[in-house]
């Protein structure tokens, strides 16, 4: 396990899995799919990956309360999930990137994650989506 430090100073212990994942997750939506790691780590690897991460028996994994969260930010959550980029989540929901960014934002707040990467283990804990084999 890793161990993050808080605002407080204490530190949560993190399960491994969450941090590779998140890190795999964050660099394919910052490089993009024409990017070098793209090369390095094709997207099937990835999906298989994340479908390994959720289908594995985690008792103490959270299921994010989607009450909290109004249909647009489920169907915003839902394409996030489903690995869609801020412009392609643009055109999907025929709505302005900032738009997108905005919906992001209220998301990340609402489900208290920290990036986007959380967001998709957010989405697959909800069933939002599921992994493709």
């Amino acid at each position: 396990m890793n161990a993050h430090p808080r605002p407080s100073g204490k530190s949560k212990a993190v399960p491994v899995g969450v941090v590779v994942i998140s890190v795999l997750v964050m660099a394919m939506c910052t490089v993009g799919a024409q990017g070098p790691l793209a090369v390095i780590l094709p997207p099937s690897i990835l999906t298989r990956l994340v479908a390994h991460y959720v289908t594995a028996p985690r008792p103490d994994r959270p299921t994010p309360t989607l009450r909290r969260l109004t249909s647009r930010e489920v169907e915003v959550l839902t394409l996030i999930g489903g690995g869609l980029s801020n412009d392609e989540l643009a055109t999907a929901l025929v709505i302005s990137v900032k738009t997108v960014k905005t919906h992001i934002t209220h998301l990340m707040a609402k489900l208290a994650v920290r990036d986007r990467a959380q967001l998709v283990i957010a989405a697959f804990d909800a069933g939002l989506v599921r992994p493709r084999h």
